[in-house]
């Protein structure tokens, strides 16, 4: 049995569901599937096999990101510090991955990847759990699952817990249980990476989706609401010793470095801010350059404490992009974050697009938790996940008229009456795909039946 090629609408789908759903299982192979797409629609829009988004909120988020890309590529010019400062400039490339990504995803139904996404995020939840209680149990290690670091790896999980939340409230019946089982067992990942800093998350996610999705929740939550609450009850009761034990360290960090200790863990993130602090004040306008965080930190460090610190950023975002790339850069950082939220808002949005908006607020609510006492960009794993999530949220959040205009403008016929398509979402693609090959009429053999598809332009010639 000969197999057919993988179509543009499949490896589509399969792009998506792989650089968002897989990422707490594939880590940095996300990054890489990423980056091949990029080069790849770059070689095809080279091509002319389709052409770049016209439309002008996504044209704007297209120059935010480039905009980050050039303010950073800019004070490393200024600053270069050798190979540090340019494997730093190379790695921001990615953020000029948006608008090709973009356009050709948009040649892909909605519906269709939405599915894709949320299917692979079911088994990637559960599978993921069981990674992280290998982990914890067997390997004694941190759980880090496929990302080899603790935090992306929350980051990620989060993100794929949003997936799980919106799938729960949209469906019916075995499904919205499935999901909301897997919504519990992402959150147990979350949970079980001791990040405190993203365990409010698990919280603030699903009351963020509800509120933005309300409209389109389905009816009959109460049986899902009570599945969630007594598997939730019984995860807190199985890690509350982790909990409890984390919250304690935090709070004995903070007494000891009101003591004069630095050597915990917010003991070292004060002694970084305060550095950090301290050099904004002699660059605020144009910073240090990228690529010279831990050389910064090393010198500094030692006039501070007995001590040297030696971290590649300074575990609070604003203040990162500030020391790199002084004002200019903390604008930048907004702007990557602000421009797709105000043109997610700003857009007429239907069921999808509600739930693209709700998706692109959780992705960002989880970063901004992360980015305050921790990393948020400037890891490969997680640059690549936030243009994945930012391209797949605010593709859901604008249809493409074309496709719509197709999908009303093809009929079927036999020898019964014409029958005009609505949502068929199977054979809207099949329709699609033949309109860039046919000149006339295609014709499909079933059994007992012979049923020719032909453009609507061609219905009065026949």
């Amino acid at each position: 049995m000969k197999l057919a090629p993988p179509t543009l609408d499949g490896n589509n789908k399969l792009y998506m569901a792989a650089t968002i759903s897989l990422v707490p299982l594939i880590g940095s192979v996300s990054s890489v599937l990423v980056w091949a797409a990029f080069i790849w629609a770059l070689i095809r829009l080279a091509r002319q096999d389709f052409s770049l988004e016209t439309c002008r909120s996504i044209r704007l988020v297209a120059m935010a990101f480039a905009g980050f890309f050039i303010v950073e590529a800019l004070s490393g010019a200024i600053s270069f510090y050798g190979w540090r400062t340019f494997n730093e400039i190379v790695g921001n490339l990615i953020f000029l991955a948006f608008l090709p990504i973009y356009s050709r995803l948009r040649l892909s139904e909605r519906e269709g990847v939405r599915n894709v996404i949320e299917t692979t995020a079911l088994g990637a939840s559960f599978v993921t759990l069981g990674v992280v209680l290998v982990q914890v149990q067997f390997l004694g290690i941190r759980t880090e699952g496929g990302g080899g670091n603790p935090g992306p790896f929350a980051i990620a999980c989060l993100v794929v817990f949003a997936i799980t939340i919106l799938a729960s409230l949209r469906s019916i019946g075995y499904r919205r249980l499935a999901f909301g089982i897997a919504s519990v067992a992402m959150g147990s990942s979350v949970l079980l990476t001791s990040s405190r800093s993203l365990w409010p998350g698990l919280i603030l996610l699903p009351a963020i989706i509800a509120f933005i999705y309300r409209g389109h929740i389905r009816q009959g939550l109460v049986r899902l609401v009570s599945v969630v609450a007594v598997l939730s009850m019984l995860v807190l009761a199985g890690s509350f010793v982790l909990v409890k034990d984390r919250i304690n360290e935090g709070i004995a960090d903070l007494k000891a470095a009101e003591a004069g200790e630095y050597y915990s863990s917010w003991g070292t993130r004060l002694v970084m801010w305060r550095i950090g602090l301290d050099l904004l004040k002699e660059a605020p306008l144009l910073g240090y350059g990228p690529g010279n965080e831990t050389s910064l930190m090393e010198a500094e460090s030692k006039k501070l404490v007995d001590f040297k610190l030696s971290y590649g950023h300074f575990h609070s975002a604003p203040l990162q992009y500030a020391i790199r790339d002084g004002v200019f850069g903390v604008f930048a950082l907004a702007a990557l974050f602000l421009v797709p939220l105000f043109a997610a808002i700003r857009a007429p949005r239907d069921e999808l697009g509600s739930y693209g908006l709700a998706f692109i607020v959780s992705v960002q609510v989880a970063y901004l938790l992360s980015g305050v006492f921790g990393i948020m960009l400037g890891h490969d794993i997680l640059d690549t996940l936030f243009v994945s999530s930012m391209v797949a949220g605010l593709f859901f959040v604008f249809e493409n008229p074309s496709l719509k205009s197709e999908s009303n403008q093809i009929r079927l016929r036999n020898q019964s009456p014409s029958i005009r398509l609505h949502g068929q979402t199977s054979a809207r693609l099949f329709v699609q795909r033949a309109l860039r090959t046919w000149n006339d009429t295609v014709s499909i053999d079933v059994p007992n039946h012979r049923i020719a598809i032909r453009p609507i332009s061609s219905e009065k010639a026949a």
